[in-house]
């Protein structure tokens, strides 16, 4: 349990202080201030996780949680834009289920506005 506001600052500290596990493919930190345990994607990961993981299993689509805490500069939402742009498209000739699966990227910002991506 978390036992102090997660701020600003707070987000900026732990995104910097983060550390790399390269064998599992993702970031994390324990914050020994709140108590909270942390673990994220960077940008390179995200792109990665296209090549290994939404190309060759032929997945429909791609989510991603909480870009509310998005680094600052949107630098995870341009990831996962370029990611997108680099997989080949499924067809009903690849994939079967592709003709159904939704091809649209939305991100909700801070300000609830939705963008497409």
């Amino acid at each position: 349990m978390c036992e102090a506001p997660v701020t600003t600052e707070t987000f900026q500290r732990v995104y910097q202080s983060g550390k790399m596990d390269a064998a599992e493919g993702a970031v994390w930190f324990i914050d020994d201030q709140t108590n909270t345990f942390w673990t994220w994607d960077t940008p390179e990961i995200i792109v990665k996780k296209f090549t290994d993981i939404v190309a060759p299993l032929q997945l429909g689509g791609i989510m991603a949680w909480s870009f509310g805490e998005d680094s600052f500069d949107y630098a995870h939402v341009k990831a996962l834009q370029d990611g997108y742009k680099g997989v080949k498209p499924f067809t009903k000739r690849t994939n079967a289920a592709a003709e159904s699966w939704p091809v649209t990227l939305r991100h909700a910002g801070r300000s609830g506005r939705t963008v497409d991506l």
